[in-house]
């Protein structure tokens, strides 16, 4: 909404002095998104990965922590994180049905590349 470099040390405050559950999973997703808005994609991708492995079930802040890490050129972890979630989570028919491919290539992106 164009007020996150207000919003970073509310957020901040907030985690600091004890949020938790539900409340602490949106402060960190919004903080981490609120890094990668103003310019600092390595500080959001911190933030994100902390969020990420404190609550492994939110696919929104997996997905913003794939778009900082593209932010700072890690490409095929985001890619990977993309991948698993799509592969997880897509109704599409024609994607569910390359579900298994999908997931099986999201970590592998690198070793299916022929040499140039």
């Amino acid at each position: 909404m164009g007020l996150e470099r207000e919003a970073i040390p509310l957020y901040e405050r907030a985690i600091e002095r004890g949020l938790s559950g539900g409340d602490l999973e949106g402060a960190i997703l919004s903080l981490g998104s609120s890094y990668r808005a103003v310019g600092d994609p390595a500080k959001a991708a911190e933030v994100l990965r902390e969020g990420v492995a404190r609550f492994p079930h939110n696919r929104a802040m997996q997905v913003f922590l794939a778009m900082a890490l593209h932010d700072i050129d890690e490409h095929v972890q985001a890619m990977e994180i993309l991948l698993r979630n799509l592969a997880e989570t897509s109704s599409d028919p024609e994607i569910s049905a390359y579900k298994e491919a999908l997931s099986f290539y999201a970590n592998r992106l690198n070793k299916s590349r022929s040499p140039r």
